[in-house]
């Protein structure tokens, strides 16, 4: 399989993003012994193409920066969508041509390693994250992926949900300050439903489902209305390499770019 580094020029203030047009592309076939260097055109669609909507998200505690690689719908080659992504940062969302056979990979940042790979369907309209995920206690990095709501919150809400992205943290429950929300039995790689809230200030507790004993703690989240948002739960309670249990947030807002 070929594999294509792209050296770009940027589109898009992100230094790490995947621009839409690019002036060279350096070709390493993998069976053979050689550089290529050619040019790259402009990343073009039409008005009849379905669309989704991907964002990635590195959520590997145990892993370093990694290059998230997307294949061409068009050629055999596999392309760079956004390069030497730390632990916690998130891109996107970028607009995708649908398909059902759509195969991403994540390789270790400056190498042709591949620590993760998943095929696919990506519906037209839909949103999706792609996230790279320690998976069990191995620490074996797993792209994880899940829809994303396509819908609005009505007037001075926000939706929220959790996903729990931890490789050795059992069940969980979420419990929101007065009772506003509540998670309960969430397993490992699982996300709750969206839940409907008043913007504001609020705070929560992630407690062990088999024993009520609090893990983890969050004060003072503030949530903007119109916003839907994912609370990632990840890292270790036992040690594991990365860091400890801790919860990130994201937004489901930004588009930065579309990608064939």
């Amino acid at each position: 399989m070929n594999y294509v580094f792209l050296k770009h020029r940027l589109v898009q203030s992100n230094s790490k993003t995947k621009a839409i047009s690019c002036t060279n592309i350096i070709v390493i076939l993998l069976t053979i012994v050689g550089l290529l260097v050619t040019d790259c055109e402009t990343i073009t669609g039409t008005e009849d193409d379905e669309l989704v909507y991907v964002r990635f998200i590195h959520m590997a505690a145990s892993t370093d920066e990694i290059d998230f690689i997307y294949k061409d719908l068009d050629d055999d080659y596999y392309y760079g969508i956004v390069y030497e992504v730390t632990y916690g940062e998130q891109y996107g969302y970028y607009y995708f041509v649908a398909d059902s056979n759509r195969n991403f990979r994540a390789y270790l940042s400056g190498t042709n390693l591949v620590v993760a790979s998943a095929t696919i369907t990506l519906e037209e309209d839909g949103k999706y994250s792609i996230l790279a995920t320690d998976f069990g206690t191995t620490i074996n990095p797993s792209l994880l992926v899940i829809s994303d709501t396509t819908i609005t919150p009505s007037s001075g809400k926000v939706f929220l949900r959790f996903l729990h992205a931890s490789a050795d943290v059992p069940e969980l429950d979420i419990v929101g300050d007065k009772g506003v929300f509540t998670v309960t039995n969430l397993s490992q790689y699982q996300n709750s439903t969206y839940t409907e809230l008043d913007a504001g200030t609020y705070e929560y507790s992630v407690v062990s489902s088999d024993t009520g004993s609090e893990l983890l703690h969050v004060d003072a989240m503030t949530l903007i209305p119109g916003v839907s948002y994912t609370i990632i739960l990840s890292g270790s309670i036992s040690g594991l390499p990365g860091p400890e249990f801790n919860a990130k947030i994201y937004q489901e807002t930004s588009v930065e770019g579309k990608l064939e």
